[in-house]
């Protein structure tokens, strides 16, 4: 009885019966009419009113953080990516002037929302940001140059590593790698589209002309290419890292339902697997995948060890 309990208990939440490693209510909510936060190691981001005004939720699920810019720009405004260091150490990344960011920048703020220290990226937008285990800044961007403001012909590197006083630490993968089309790094703000584990960068990127045709790209941290594989994106596709070096990928179906794949690296192609429970795949925590149910109201987070 108390397993036929338990069970409908989980069909309710939308999980099967596979057992969540942890549960965490959010202060963050899901509304109608709003695109879902970004999920990044346990946190959780909003980022809204024009697009400049950040609300950061801790894994315990309070919100931590809300800051709006800090420094007068010369400009309006568009936050691109946000990232929280093993210390607390928050980064978040600006694009500010011409139409669509004409000039960028990533801030470090303390745990109080001070900004102690600013790295300044010219017209290289660092649309994707991540932090490594030594505290280094890994992004995935765009030359606004070559891309947004003047289309311009022209190559750059779109991986950069950043230290944290503000020097780059090395530029890889160029822009002519890939189709030509959308920038490869041009996702929604919202978007996670870089993860860095002990030996790999892993980047979900546009390639080509519509934003369907995407690709995950990986490469050693010594900036050589490990792999390139196709991504179905029809329909929206977020695909996620695990510290194990797992990759997984979410692809809506319908309305819904949602096929959850892992990558099958020696035979370069996506193998479907079941899903620890009918939701939005947020991400991944460590090696754990973490989901929460479609729905409005309080964000209800699951985390799940990985599929067999």
């Amino acid at each position: 009885m108390w397993r036929i309990l338990a069970l409908a208990w989980l069909a309710s939440q939308g999980l099967t019966a596979a057992q969540p490693t942890r549960e965490v209510t959010s202060q963050a909510a899901l509304v109608s009419n709003q695109l879902v936060p970004a999920f990044y190691n346990g946190y959780i981001y909003f980022v809204d009113d024009g697009n400049n005004y950040i609300r950061l939720y801790s894994p315990e699920g309070p919100l931590t953080l809300a800051t709006g810019i800090q420094q007068q720009k010369p400009g309006p405004v568009w936050t691109q990516s946000v990232a929280v260091d093993t210390d607390g150490t928050v980064a978040i990344s600006w694009a500010y002037g011409k139409e669509g960011g004409g000039t960028a920048e990533i801030d470090l703020l303390d745990g109080n929302g001070r900004v102690t220290s600013s790295i300044a990226t010219g017209s290289y937008i660092p649309a994707h940001i991540t932090f490594d285990s030594n505290h280094n800044i890994w992004t995935f961007g765009l030359d606004s140059a070559v891309e947004w403001i003047s289309h311009q012909s022209g190559d750059y590197l779109t991986v950069r590593k950043y230290s944290r006083d503000g020097k780059q630490l090395g530029a890889w993968l160029p822009r002519s790698s890939f189709p030509v089309g959308l920038a490869p790094a041009e996702q929604s703000w919202q978007s996670r589209c870089i993860t860095v584990t002990a030996d790999r960068i892993g980047l979900l990127a546009y390639s080509g002309k519509s934003g369907s045709h995407q690709e995950w790209v990986e490469m050693g941290l010594d900036g050589n290419l490990i792999g390139r594989w196709d991504v179905d994106a029809v329909g929206g596709a977020s695909v996620t890292l695990t510290t194990d070096d797992h990759v997984y990928y979410q692809q809506a179906t319908s309305t819904n339902h949602v096929q959850l794949y892992t990558l099958d690296r020696t035979n370069a192609q996506w193998t479907p697997i079941a899903s620890p429970m009918k939701g939005q795949l947020a991400g991944a925590d460590g090696t754990n995948l973490v989901f929460f149910p479609w729905g409005q109201g309080p964000l209800h987070l699951y985390w799940f060890q990985q599929p067999n």
